[in-house]
């Protein structure tokens, strides 16, 4: 039995692209789970639609632990090519439908379980589409699928306890990252560049938030710590600091020279190490602690 919602989806978009004298148009309902491609060309409205399930878009992060693989593929009488995702290809019939710019269409899309040898087990879930509707749009949702690394909580002092109301350093490692990647058939550039870092100091102060990911403490600063990102205990106590780090996307397919934004953001979580804060009291003593340990301040 089909599914209505995902006849309703193609049979409204189509009429929407006839009314308007559009070439190409995407609809989907609020969360995802259903959409449709419509193209249209001389009066004639060539939908794809299809029931979008997050199981299939994970396979953008990390294809070996997708439970579907996919394929393109084409049939001739009793032979079945898979074809290659930069490529198209036609029937032994001739081009089964008509693309804008006389392109070539894209074979259907296949799916079958990661791991299965069985060819019989290929699932049919699109169908023949030119290349100006196929390609799907890289979401948010991808975007934080993939495993982008988070940069580090970074604090110096680097070991041992803080100083109750002595600024300390903070800064994060945090760089752009490069992915290829696949989404339903289609192989992906995708790059990930940091924008915001929120420190969180687990001290009630409120959280800081910058675009800017510090640095480590330079030699040549001797004491002068303007131009780094610092923050003041000012009680003692046990913390662990944890920076939400920000994530801005741009993708493309493989082949085209033209980038597009990823509509929507990605975060990464990391944690410094769990340090204590202290207070130290100066007091004067007749000797130096070599000479007497056990004198105020010393030990």
């Amino acid at each position: 039995m089909r599914d209505p919602m995902r006849l309703v989806f193609a049979i409204l978009l189509g009429a929407v692209l006839l009314m308007l004298d559009a070439t190409t148009g995407f609809a989907s309902d609020d969360s995802g789970a259903y959409s449709a491609r419509g193209y249209a060309h001389d009066d004639v409205v060539t939908m794809q639609n299809g029931q979008v399930r997050r199981d299939e878009l994970a396979a953008a992060a990390n294809p070996a632990a997708s439970p579907w693989e996919y394929a393109r593929i084409a049939h001739c009488g009793m032979e079945t090519w898979i074809v290659p995702d930069d490529q198209t290809l036609t029937t032994c019939m001739g081009t089964p439908i008509a693309c804008e710019n006389d392109a070539t269409p894209y074979a259907p899309l296949y799916r079958r379980p990661t791991g299965s040898t069985d060819d019989s087990t290929w699932e049919r879930i699109g169908d023949w589409t030119c290349p100006e509707v196929t390609v799907p749009a890289f979401t948010a949702q991808d975007l934080r699928n993939l495993l982008i690394v988070s940069g580090t909580a970074g604090l110096q002092p680097g070991d041992g306890a803080l100083l109750v109301n002595h600024p300390n350093i903070v800064y994060t490692d945090a760089t752009d990252q490069a992915f290829t990647t696949t989404l339903l058939g289609f192989t992906f550039d995708v790059t990930v560049t940091a924008t915001t870092f929120t420190w969180d100091f687990d001290d009630g102060t409120p959280t800081l938030s910058t675009t800017d990911p510090g640095t480590a403490y330079r030699t040549s600063s001797g004491d002068d710590l303007d131009g780094y990102l610092t923050h003041t205990y000012t009680q003692p106590g046990t913390h662990a600091m944890t920076l939400t780090t920000t994530w801005a996307g741009r993708y493309r397919v493989q082949g085209d020279t033209d980038w597009q934004d990823v509509l929507g953001t990605a975060t990464t979580t990391a944690s410094s190490r769990t340090f204590d804060v202290v207070e130290r009291q100066a007091d004067l003593v007749a000797d130096d602690c070599d000479a007497d340990p056990t004198a105020p301040g010393c030990g």
